[in-house]
């Protein structure tokens, strides 16, 4: 779901931009206007795959899905627990560095044929997903639109949902405990 929002979102900025483009006869101040949404970062490509422009959506997270937020020593625990027999268990995400202009420009050579295509890349810090759009001028690739999401963003949501879940299995097991005895 997210990863399909990053696309209508993605092909929305296009759509400012192309309306931009036609009106000043630039790619350049395109991004300028547009409001983009937390922690997604966009890149603009001209026809030839040339940077145009970047621009970063607001760092700041939800006040709910920050880390640590809401958070109790129970959850806490319960979580290092599940962290622990994850790694312990699960398979070694690989470690990467990288930028961001690095996965939109793997997708642009994609999306200067005329296609809109995305991407999941899987890292240690969690998964990031990247889109790039063109930019369609009278049926001519003029431009490229790429974003990218946060890195672990949807790590950060399960991790909130999970400890939603723990606190009402603990009101629940407290509930039941009472009625007991």
């Amino acid at each position: 779901q997210r990863e399909k929002g990053l696309v209508a979102e993605t092909r929305l900025i296009a759509d400012v931009v192309r309306s931009n483009a036609q009106a000043t006869g630039s790619l350049a101040p395109s991004l300028d206007q547009i409001s983009i949404g937390s922690g997604i970062e966009v890149f603009l490509f001209d026809a030839s795959g040339g940077l145009v422009a970047t621009k970063m959506g607001d760092t700041a997270l939800d006040d709910s899905l920050a880390l640590g937020a809401k958070s109790t020593m129970i959850t806490d625990f319960l979580n290092g627990i599940w962290d622990s027999t994850s790694r312990l268990f699960g398979a070694a995400k690989p470690k990467m560095e990288f930028a961001h202009v690095d996965l939109a420009r793997s997708l642009m050579m994609q999306a200067l044929s005329g296609q809109t295509t995305s991407q999941t890349t899987e890292i240690q810090d969690g998964a990031i997903f990247s889109v790039a759009t063109p930019v369609l001028r009278d049926g001519v690739v003029i431009g490229v639109v790429a974003s990218t999401s946060p890195a672990g963003e949807i790590d950060r949501l399960v991790r909130y949902e999970r400890e939603q879940v723990l606190r009402m299995f603990l009101i629940a097991l407290l509930v039941s405990i009472g009625l007991s005895l």
